[in-house]
Formats: structure tokens, C-alpha cells, sequence
């Protein structure tokens, strides 16, 4: 029978044919690099577990390596990562401490979320629309306030867990009047100069703070400028810290001072210093005055760390030197059953003013 031969097309007549391979076949160029990348990557993968195994990591990298942390750090991981399970309703801060889902608060009134007979209202319009909708888990963790009361801690002292809170002094005042003048911005609130308007009060100016339009009206902003008013409340009676006079929310009233802060004096002109030595020597002590009566106005025992000593913290008073600033201050704590006083946690640290054990994120004291 006739049979038809079928012809590779390499093999057929004006194609050269293939060169056979002698002996065994070399492999391609391109599966040796991707041999070596994979070894490279497995040894820097080792590296960086014995990094972090080695060298006492920060509470960031606890999420990727919770096996390293100490009991303490892997309860938090396991509350964090339940946060990040679960969204939770957006809250509203209404009557100077109640909080109200914005659901609740959208359904008690159809007008922009009237709140009771109180006639509290907050608004919920379209430019606020995002508000309406629940927070992710995200916002929930950073939004929240830290806990105060935790393994055995508790206050130390009964003014730590309140607040005095004066609204009318502080909404008696109108942003766009033109007596209303801009003076600085720290990082959570714009310092604005406003016109006295006690007539007891011999300064005719005062400060008024407002909480930045770029940070949120969260329950973690609220609890830290209470710690703010409550701290400098406080602490009036002493010559080294700047006077309060109002508090509402994220605003606040205080001291007008005029000569601006000891960062600004000294640091103009580096290594060229024309104030004399009993003149810094002056400064150095109401610096000091100013820490010892944040850390003793209680008795003996500290019951409150400022934690943010910084040059521009120190604000001049005709020509005398005042403490100012608490917001960043943490109220001390103390444990019943070990008899010992409680560490405490700042969960950011910049700058360049700050101790060693800040930098490494450490279990921290009042000393």
C-alpha cells in the first residue's frame, strides 16, 4: 500500500537541519537567575527573622513577627487584629461626653440630627457625607483613645478620669471677626490671638486654640486635649505654667505671651550667643521650676509626665519663662496588688529633643 512520509518542517528540503546535542544539555541563562534571586530572597528573609529576633524591635513590625513580642505586646496584637475585623459605627460627641452612633443620632430627628430637648444639633449635610457611613477598622484603632485602666493600673488620683468644661467662654468668640488674628500652628491645633474679654482679667489679649481642619473630632483628639485642660487646671497655682481659662472639646483658651518662646530666642544664630551667662543661667532654672512643679504639685509622688519637653514649649511672660503645652502628657498610673507604679506608652516619638528609651518606643516613667 502507498503511505505518505510526514516531514518535520526543519527537516524538510531548504532547512538546515537541527545540530544534535552531545552529551547532556547545559540549562537556560534565565532559569539560573531566577535560581539565584530565589536563594537571595530566602537569605534575606533569614537575616531580617534574626534581625528581629536579635535586636528589640518596635511595636510596628509585632504584626508581622508576633512571636517575638512579650505577653503584653501579643495581647495587643490580638486586639488589634480584632479591631481590623470588625467596622464600628462613626460616633458623634454630643452634651460634653455622650457619645451616639451616627444612626442613632440621624434617626432621633430629621432635622440635621437633632439631638433630645437639649437643643445640641450636629450637622449632617452632604459636605459631611462621610461621616454618615460606617469607619472602617482602620479609623476605629486610630481613632480610639488608649486605655487607661489595664492589667491592675489604675488612676492614681480622682481629677485624672474628669474634666471642668466652660463651653460659653470659648464659642463666645467669632472666627471671622477681624479681632481674631492668626499667630502659629503646632501640629494639632492653629493658636489664634483673641481679645479679652474679661473685664478682671488685666491681659487684654488671650490665646484660643482650635483643633487643625486636617485632624478628625475622634474620641483619641478629645481624651488628649482633655489631658491638656485638666493638666494646666491643675497646675495654676504655679508662677511656671501657663494660666488656662477656658476648655471646650478641642479649643481651649490661655495665656497671652507676647516675646515668643525660647526655641525662637536662642536658636536665631547658632554658636553666635549674646545673652549673658546669669541671664541663661536664669532661664535654666524656671525651665527646671517649671518640670518640678508639673512633676511635685501633688505631693511627692509624680502624678503626671509631660513628655514633651522641647525648647518650644517654654513660652516668655515679660521676660520670665512658663511650661506650656500638655497634650501630649500622660496621667500616671498605679498597681494595687504589685504595690508599684505603672509604666506608660506614646505611641509616636518624633523629633529630636526626645531620650533613648523614646526613640525605642520603651515602657516609660515619670523619671
Amino acid at each position: 500500500p502507498n503511505m505518505i512520509t510526514l516531514k518535520r518542517p526543519d527537516a524538510s528540503p531548504g532547512f538546515p537541519s537541527r545540530p544534535r546535542y552531545q552529551g547532556r544539555r547545559s540549562p537556560p541563562n534565565h532559569l539560573i537567575i531566577l535560581c539565584a534571586l530565589g536563594a537571595a530572597s530566602f537569605l534575606s528573609t533569614i537575616v531580617v527573622l534574626f534581625h528581629h529576633h536579635m535586636v528589640d524591635i518596635p511595636q510596628v513590625h509585632l504584626l508581622s513577627f508576633p512571636s517575638f513580642g512579650t505577653v503584653g505586646e501579643k495581647r495587643k496584637i490580638r486586639q488589634r487584629r480584632r479591631w481590623m475585623r470588625t467596622d464600628y459605627p462613626r460616633t458623634a460627641w454630643i452634651d460634653g461626653g455622650i457619645f451616639l452612633t451616627v444612626e442613632e443620632l440621624a434617626g432621633r430627628s430629621s432635622e440635621n440630627g437633632r439631638v433630645g430637648s437639649s437643643g445640641r444639633t450636629v450637622n449632617l449635610d452632604d459636605e459631611d457625607h462621610w461621616r454618615q457611613h460606617k469607619m472602617t477598622s482602620r479609623d476605629a484603632y486610630r481613632g480610639s483613645a488608649d486605655l487607661f485602666e489595664e492589667d491592675g493600673c489604675v488612676g492614681m488620683k480622682l481629677w485624672q478620669y474628669g474634666m471642668k468644661v466652660n463651653c460659653n467662654d470659648v464659642h463666645i468668640y467669632d472666627f471671622p471677626s477681624l479681632e481674631i488674628e492668626f499667630i502659629a500652628d503646632g501640629y494639632w491645633r492653629d493658636v489664634w490671638s483673641a481679645p479679652s474679654l474679661d473685664l478682671a482679667r488685666k491681659a487684654k489679649r488671650v490665646v484660643l486654640k482650635s483643633i487643625r481642619y486636617e485632624h478628625d473630632y475622634e474620641e483619641r483628639n478629645y481624651e488628649r486635649h482633655r489631658r491638656d485642660a485638666v493638666a494646666m487646671e491643675r497646675l495654676s497655682a504655679s508662677p511656671h505654667v501657663v494660666d488656662i481659662y477656658g476648655f471646650c472639646g478641642n479649643s481651649g483658651l490661655s495665656e497671652y505671651g507676647t516675646e515668643g518662646d525660647l526655641r525662637r530666642k536662642t536658636m536665631k544664630r547658632r554658636g553666635k550667643s549674646n545673652f549673658s551667662g546669669a541671664q541663661m543661667l536664669r532661664w535654666c532654672l524656671e525651665v527646671a521650676s517649671g518640670i518640678a512643679d508639673a512633676h511635685t504639685f501633688d505631693g511627692k509622688r509624680a502624678t503626671l509626665a509631660h513628655t514633651d519637653i522641647t525648647p518650644s514649649q517654654f513660652i516668655f511672660f515679660d521676660g520670665k519663662l512658663k511650661l506650656n503645652d500638655f497634650n501630649r502628657c500622660r496621667f500616671l498610673r498605679w498597681n494595687n496588688t504589685s504595690n508599684k507604679e505603672c509604666g506608660y506608652e506614646v505611641g509616636n516619638n518624633p523629633g529630636t529633643f526626645r531620650s533613648p528609651e523614646e526613640y525605642r518606643y520603651d515602657v516609660q516613667s515619670e523619671a
